[in-house]
């Protein structure tokens, strides 16, 4: 589906066939055989081969575990959306127009007419799942929001980004800042965590010397205790 502002939002073609797999580039390629028509080496090998889709995780600090797609949502990856719009541009030799300065302000005006959506709504209105929303309303929330992905997508193709790869980084950094057992039902920002965990190092750096000061003073009185007891011995003999 296209205009004349030049959107890029690829349509999903029903006419592949279930016995192919869609590659970046959009064309059709004949799935995998089987494992059980395998030999045993090459069903050993496909068992054992790394999984593309995750085999990154752990360069990134991303989660080596997931909890898959929700019931009943589809399975759809980045790779795939980017390699669909890049097709859909340049069928169009719409790529000219696609530069990161112009994607980016159509990506700015697509969260303008998604914001748009929930303007002088009520809370309640608007809350997880909104209630208060219509069946075409949210239809156009929906679509709203692929606009924003899709030219999210197309931004980060434009300027070179593996979005996967960078989401998957910038959640392990997130969760550095905001470890779970400090943070835990607080909205406050990361620094004020800092600060807090400064203040605590603070004071426990100030209780240090106390201590070892305490520890001198106690080492102190043993000694004059050990000398008394030595010259009153000293003077018994």
């Amino acid at each position: 589906m296209a205009d004349d502002s030049g959107r890029t939002i690829p349509a999903h073609d029903p006419t592949l066939s279930q016995n192919c797999v869609t590659a970046a580039s959009g064309v059709c390629k004949p799935a995998d055989p089987p494992l059980q028509t395998l030999s045993p080496d090459t069903k050993r090998q496909r068992i054992e081969a790394p999984n593309p889709r995750t085999a990154h995780q752990q360069d990134t600090g991303g989660p080596q575990q997931s909890a898959g797609p929700r019931p009943g949502w589809s399975d759809v990856s980045l790779e795939s959306l980017r390699g669909q719009l890049e097709d859909f541009a340049r069928q169009r030799d719409w790529e000219q127009y696609h530069t990161p300065r112009n994607l980016l302000l159509a990506l700015v005006g697509e969260a303008g007419e998604l914001a748009e959506l929930f303007q002088w709504r009520r809370e309640g209105e608007a809350a997880r799942g909104l209630p208060g929303f219509t069946a075409p309303q949210r239809t156009a929330v929906a679509e709203e929001l692929a606009d924003v992905l899709l030219y999210l997508v197309r931004l980060a193709d434009a300027c070179g980004v593996d979005l996967g790869r960078a989401a998957l980084s910038k959640m392990a950094k997130n969760a550095v800042k905001y470890p779970a057992e400090r943070c835990r039902g607080s909205s406050a920002k990361y620094t004020a965590y800092d600060l807090r965990q400064q203040k605590e190092e603070e004071e426990e750096a100030q209780q240090q010397p106390e201590e070892e000061e305490g520890g001198k003073e106690e080492e102190q009185k043993q000694q004059e205790q050990e000398g008394e007891k030595e010259q009153l011995k000293q003077e018994q003999e």
